[in-house]
């Protein structure tokens, strides 16, 4: 029982702290993106964001399209999104 709660303990903290890794990384792609672009537009600095959390290619399976509402949707409230901050503090949640 003890190994049980533990374990449980552990994987709460680690959901925690994705959820702030996600919401640290998109709030950096979102400073980025608000900056005048001197290369390719705000669709490369959403991508870069996407990639360095791991879910691009679930982003472009649902949307196709770079957007920022949409980016912003999928990161912090799709469902769809294991590592979409509401998913991450849901399963922190369950595991709590």
């Amino acid at each position: 029982m003890l190994g049980r709660t533990a374990n449980d303990l552990f994987w709460m903290s680690r959901y925690i702290e994705r959820a702030e890794n996600m919401a640290r990384l998109l709030e950096v792609g979102y400073r980025i993106a608000l900056l005048p672009g001197q290369r390719h537009g705000h669709d490369e600095e959403w991508r870069s964001t996407l990639r360095s959390a791991g879910c691009e290619q679930g982003y472009l399976n649902k949307y196709g399209s770079y957007d920022t509402g949409n980016v912003v949707n999928f990161m912090l409230f799709d469902t769809e999104n294991p590592s979409s901050v509401y998913a991450c503090l849901a399963a922190a949640r369950r595991n709590a």
